[in-house]
């Protein structure tokens, strides 16, 4: 093999190399900023929740279009744990 073939692949290599890490790093960004939104808006609805005379269906209806205007380009599930508690489980994209 050539010079010039074989720093064509090793080019190629780093390439696909340094567009492996940065999609790993953005995705890792993604999810962490994700989750704590999401904790942000569950503390929120909490607050809600708890608050005398608590109405329920607009607490939660509030949470599902914070949830929905963070992430419009696909679904987050959650999982409820308690009354008051949700829990970021996966995130999926259409």
């Amino acid at each position: 093999m050539n010079n010039k073939g074989q720093a064509t692949i090793e080019s190629l290599y780093s390439l696909i190399l340094s567009f492996a890490v940065v999609a790993l790093m953005g995705s890792l960004i993604m999810g962490s900023t994700l989750k704590v939104w999401v904790d942000h808006f569950s503390y929120e609805t909490a607050i809600c929740l708890s608050s005398y005379p608590s109405n329920e269906t607009s607490c939660k209806e509030k949470f599902q279009s914070q949830v929905k205007a963070l992430w419009p380009l696909g679904e987050l599930h959650l999982q409820s744990e308690k009354k008051t508690l949700l829990k970021l489980v996966a995130i999926t994209v259409f």
